[in-house]
């Protein structure tokens, strides 16, 4: 059996990352639409750039974490299936890169969503 591994933080419940992500959709939402056709694209092109940044980041300290005992085929493309075989301080190198790299693409989307809301609204 495989271990599960925990995927959120001791201080944050998942739950509450959620009900961030809804407010500050509407937040976007609620923004006059030229205001919020800007607003949105900067949110989207600095989020997406950093949450790239950081699943590059990521890919290569999984990489430097579990080369020495051998990385299966297509781990680059699959790199959770991995994720039980760190350790604990593999567990505190590689992760919070991950979680950097989640946040990116969830303040990409919601980027993407006050965007097209305001854009429209013109």
């Amino acid at each position: 059996m495989i271990p599960t591994t925990r995927l959120h933080s001791r201080l944050v419940s998942p739950e509450w990352l959620v009900v961030a992500g809804c407010v500050a959709v509407l937040v976007m939402w609620s923004l006059p639409p030229l205001l919020g056709v800007w607003v949105g694209a900067m949110t989207t092109a600095i989020t997406l750039v950093g949450g790239a940044g950081a699943g590059v980041v990521y890919h290569l300290r999984l990489h430097a974490v579990l080369a020495p005992e051998g990385l299966r085929a297509g781990w680059w493309w699959h790199p959770t299936r991995e994720h039980p075989r760190l350790d604990r301080v593999g567990r505190r190198i590689v992760m919070p890169w991950f979680y950097a790299g989640a946040a990116g693409c969830a303040g990409a989307i919601i980027g993407c969503i006050g965007f097209l809301s305001a854009a429209l609204r013109l």
